[in-house]
C-alpha cells in the first residue's frame, strides 16, 4: 500500500505510521550534490542515498543513511527492512535516470509530489500491474483521479 501526496515529507510519514501504512521505519530518498553521493544509475549529475530524516534516526537513535542501488531487487531487499519513502525531488532524479518502474513499487510513501509527478506516478505503478485507488480534494488532483 503506498501514499501520495502534496504534503511535506514528515507530515506524510507520520500520517502514515498513524494509518499504520507503513509499519518500518522511513527511509527518504534523497538527492544529493554529485560530490555528497554515489550516482545512481550511472547518470551524470545525480547522486542518490537514502537515509533518516526528521532528526536523526527513525527509532530517536542514529541516523541511518544507505547506499542507492539501482536495480529492484536491491531496492526490494531494502524495503523489506525499511518504508522507503520519497518527495518530489527524488522522484524527478528516479525518472531521469529511468528508474521510475523498478523503484516505484518499492516505495511507501511519496510526498511533495506536484500533481503531474501524481499522475506519472499512478501511471507506472498501473503499468507495474499494480491495482490503483486515488481521492483527492483539489482540481489539482484531477489528473491523478483520472489516471488512477
Amino acid at each position: 500500500l503506498q501514499m501520495i501526496t502534496g504534503d511535506q515529507m514528515l507530515t506524510a510519514a507520520h500520517a502514515a505510521a498513524q494509518l499504520r501504512l507503513i509499519t518500518k521505519p522511513p527511509l527518504l530518498l534523497a538527492a544529493l550534490p554529485p560530490t555528497e553521493g554515489a550516482v545512481g544509475g550511472g547518470a551524470a549529475g545525480t547522486a542518490l542515498r537514502w537515509e533518516s530524516f526528521g532528526g536523526g534516526g527513525s527509532d530517536g537513535g542514529e541516523e541511518v543513511t544507505e547506499p542507492f542501488e539501482s536495480s529492484g531487487a536491491a531496492m526490494r531487499r531494502l524495503a523489506e527492512r525499511y518504508a522507503l519513502c520519497c518527495d518530489g525531488a527524488g522522484f524527478e532524479a528516479l525518472q531521469r535516470l529511468g528508474l521510475l518502474a523498478s523503484a516505484l513499487p518499492h516505495v511507501s510513501v511519496l510526498a511533495r509530489m506536484a500533481p503531474d509527478q501524481k499522475e506519472l506516478a499512478l501511471s507506472e505503478l498501473k503499468r507495474a500491474g499494480i491495482t490503483t485507488l486515488m481521492c483527492g480534494d483539489g482540481t489539482n488532483d484531477v489528473g491523478a483521479l483520472k489516471r488512477s
